[in-house]
């Protein structure tokens, strides 16, 4: 779009909200509109989500990836649309990263944990729209498993990350 307010004008029209067009649009004016830069951006956001595979097993496990890497290398539709000039690939990466920090918080509560997986949740809808439906999967199955455990602090803890994030939604 030649001018930023054409990006919101045309909303209806896309998938994604207007944060990955302005993410795409400050990496042209940073780094030019060529096909090799916009071949780098691509690139970028796979890195990205192998870096996520990483951060996760690393945060939770402190093991490697293997599996993911694996399934990953394995899938050719990634390769092809993930790192094309969508949503789709940094959208990827960033519903790992949040269910990454949803099982975090599974294993302990503590206030750096909370403000991650808040703002994680909170970029994650806004760079893809399907996020938040996954984003309602992934912490309605946590609260299911928090209240058969009886932990109704950590359960309220998690519904009010997704139901922040949920609601910075309405307005699309």
């Amino acid at each position: 779009m030649p001018a930023v307010s054409d990006i919101f004008h045309n909303f209806q029209h896309e998938a994604f909200p207007p944060l990955f067009p302005l993410i795409v649009r400050a990496h042209t004016i940073v780094f030019g509109s060529s096909d090799f830069a916009l071949r780098i951006f691509g690139l970028c956001v796979g890195c990205l989500l192998v870096a996520a595979y990483w951060i996760n097993a690393w945060s939770l496990r402190k093991d490697v990836p293997l599996i993911a890497l694996a399934l990953t290398s394995l899938n050719t539709t990634f390769f092809i649309w993930g790192t094309t000039i969508r949503g789709y690939g940094l959208g990827s990466a960033m519903i790992v990263l949040i269910f990454g920090c949803i099982c975090a918080l599974l294993l302990t509560v503590n206030r750096h944990r909370i403000v991650t997986a808040t703002l994680v949740c909170l970029f994650g809808v806004q760079i893809l729209l399907y996020n938040g439906v996954l984003l309602l999967a992934v912490g309605g199955a946590a609260v299911v498993l928090l209240l058969i455990q009886r932990r109704f602090k950590q359960a309220l803890v998690i519904l009010t990350i997704c139901a922040v994030a949920i609601v910075f939604l309405l307005p699309y």
